[in-house]
């Protein structure tokens, strides 16, 4: 039998699990920055797709895949490369067309350097790897790489100095931009700067129009697709993506209690007890302390559910690091989460053939405090994702991945 919460997400009666609720202090979709940080650590995705380079690395060659032998040459495409949109797709695609394998070339930590509010990403960390994946029939069946190096490394480098180490250090041999791509200290350097030294240092340079929207609406942008986002329209979003819009969520599930990695307060003061999940809503809710990336505006949709077992985390403590009693939270104390799982020990990526749409089809409400699901699709999405021997010793590691395929429509929305 179905049941209907007061949330407006219908779902069956649930299992009796619990989910740790936590509020955050950050931007709806996004944890306070300090957990935040903490949080992507966890995640964070290094391998043949994707790299996050650190001050001592970020020099070092670019290669392709092993055993890769008929392109050997390295052409770099240069952007922000935070959505993974159509526009950003054109630039690999001419990067292959140039005969060698695409390389994109991103910066990390800009919002910190430069003081700009922390914003969560467009696309989950463990999920770049399956997009660029993707892009593979798009580059003569090259999937693209992509290396982020700290802004702080290159902030004051010239021009110049930049592009000398695209060609001495990283050893591309070709580069390629949008038209508005700006580099080199203050934004010195343009599109006939690039092509400029290119010359000088003996590298292929192609600068790339503008794509436009499918709707003629302006250019391809991750601010763009930013707004649309906000504003609920993940129709509009996915056109300028290419794909679904996807949000993913990252937790440990200890059978009858979850919480997102690294929820104990980073700055070592005890985070609130949670609340009880209400029973009456046979709901789920996806914490916002439990999102890797920006979720729509606030609303009711339609989306597909997956989860993702990533491993199996060391038994937890239940010495009342959530703080209050059990009469206070109504029943067994919610345990504290996990924070000394080394990331290496967790699969990090998600299955690059989790395509959109292939999971359990639902109603997902987004609301200021997080994700709010069904509890019948949740539960058999998990229980599909844990291991056939059962609930390892101590708890799991899941990704639960949902792919927003509409917005639904506040009469149709009342109507359920």
């Amino acid at each position: 039998s179905s049941g209907r919460g007061s949330n407006g997400v219908s779902g069956a009666p649930s299992a009796a699990r619990r989910f740790t609720r936590r509020r955050g202090s950050g931007a709806v979709g996004c944890a306070a920055p300090r957990a935040q940080e903490a949080m992507f650590k966890n995640v964070l995705m290094t391998g043949s797709y994707y790299e996050e380079a650190c001050p001592n690395t970020w020099r070092a060659p670019l290669k392709c895949d092993v055993g890769v032998t008929d392109t050997p040459d390295v052409i770099v495409a240069l952007g922000k490369f935070d959505a993974l949109h159509r526009g950003h797709r054109s630039l690999v695609e001419r990067a292959a067309q140039m005969g060698g394998h695409p390389y994109m070339l991103s910066f990390s930590g800009m919002a910190q350097v430069l003081g700009y509010p922390i914003r969560p990403p467009l696309v989950a960390p463990c999920d770049r790897a399956r997009v660029l994946h993707s892009w593979a029939h798009a580059c003569a069946g090259r999937p693209p790489r992509q290396r982020s190096v700290p802004f702080r490394e290159i902030r004051e480098m010239s021009a110049k100095d930049f592009v000398a180490v695209l060609a001495n250090d990283l050893h591309a041999k070709g580069v390629v931009a949008g038209a508005n791509y700006r580099f080199g200290y203050k934004a010195a350097g343009n599109a006939d700067t690039l092509r400029s030294l290119g010359k000088q240092y003996g590298l292929s340079v192609s600068i790339v129009d503008l794509l436009g929207a499918s709707n003629g609406s302006g250019q391809v942008s991750s601010t763009k697709t930013r707004k649309l986002l906000a504003a609920g329209d993940v129709k509009g979003a996915a056109s300028l993506l290419g794909r679904c819009y996807r949000v993913v969520a990252c937790f440990e599930y200890h059978g009858d209690a979850a919480a997102p990695p690294g929820a104990a307060a980073s700055n070592g003061a005890q985070a609130p007890p949670p609340p009880v999940p209400d029973a009456v809503a046979r709901t789920r809710v996806l914490p916002v302390m439990t999102l890797l990336n920006q979720i729509p505006g606030d609303g009711l949709y339609e989306a597909t559910l997956s989860a993702v077992y990533r491993g199996a985390v060391p038994p937890l403590s239940r010495s009342g690091a959530w703080g209050g009693s059990d009469a206070d939270l109504g029943g067994p104390r919610y345990v504290q989460p996990c924070t000394g799982t080394p990331a290496e020990s967790l699969e990090t990526s998600l299955p690059l053939d989790l395509d959109s749409g292939i999971g359990l089809p639902l109603m997902v409400r987004c609301a200021p405090d997080g994700l709010h699901l069904p509890a019948d699709a949740f539960d058999v999405a998990v229980s599909a994702a844990l291991p056939s021997r059962g609930l390892p010793s101590g708890a799991a590691a899941l990704y639960v991945v949902l792919d927003f395929t509409d917005a639904v429509s506040l009469e149709v929305a009342c109507k359920l």
